[in-house]
């Protein structure tokens, strides 16, 4: 990525967006697996005055963007159903009922020889800026 790419800012960046969820969360990145179960995915907030080097400006709408999970090629709802976990973990009926889970990125090797991992769940409304629309 070339520098003049860059944002000013994470307010004038494309994976800052105001949609799906306003509050100043990075979407750059798509969740790492992780080694809980059923654990929901959170993206990092960030002030809208910082800046990183992964981040890209808004342009005519043909670079970067979000691609929303619901949307995305990497986006796994497992027999075609969302996620149905024992606890609901504060999250309401509907909102699981539009979940499914993050498969966009491997597992990292782990010194721990037997250790499984899981996906994290998202929301369909959910995106990021690793996604491939579907």
């Amino acid at each position: 990525m070339s520098e003049s790419a860059l944002p000013a800012n994470c307010a004038t960046c494309v994976f800052f967006p105001p949609i799906p969820a306003p509050g100043g969360r990075c979407r750059r990145h798509a969740p790492s697996p992780g080694h809980e179960e059923f654990e929901v995915a959170h993206w990092p907030k960030v002030r809208q005055n910082d800046r990183c080097g992964s981040g890209a400006a808004v342009t005519d709408g043909t670079g970067p963007c979000v691609v929303l999970c619901g949307s995305c090629a990497h986006w796994l709802q497992p027999d075609g159903e969302p996620v149905r976990p024992e606890y609901r973990m504060g999250l309401t009926v509907e909102w699981w009922a539009a979940s499914g889970y993050c498969t966009r990125l491997a597992p990292s090797p782990t010194v721990d020889e037997d250790r499984l991992v899981h996906w994290k769940v998202t929301h369909a409304t959910d995106g990021c800026g690793d996604g491939d629309a579907a």
